[in-house]
């Protein structure tokens, strides 16, 4: 917590609130169990951003193979 404290420029008190917030918001889960330096992962955004493009006109188009 304290690298997103300095990052974000704000106390770690601070930080670990708005953490806490989001994860009880069901926004980020816990995604490692260690007891320093968790790792906290925002699912929901992840899935938006491996979706495919949806442009205009493309509804019917094939899906491109993603790539590792």
């Amino acid at each position: 917590m304290n690298k997103l404290a300095q990052r974000l420029g704000v106390a770690f008190t601070t930080a670990q609130r708005a953490i806490d917030r989001l994860a009880a918001a069901d926004v980020v889960t816990l995604a490692s169990e260690a007891k320093r330096n968790r790792v906290y992962c925002a699912r929901a955004i992840l899935n938006i951003l491996e979706e495919p493009p949806r442009l205009p006109g493309t509804e019917h188009a094939r899906p491109h193979a993603r790539r590792p």
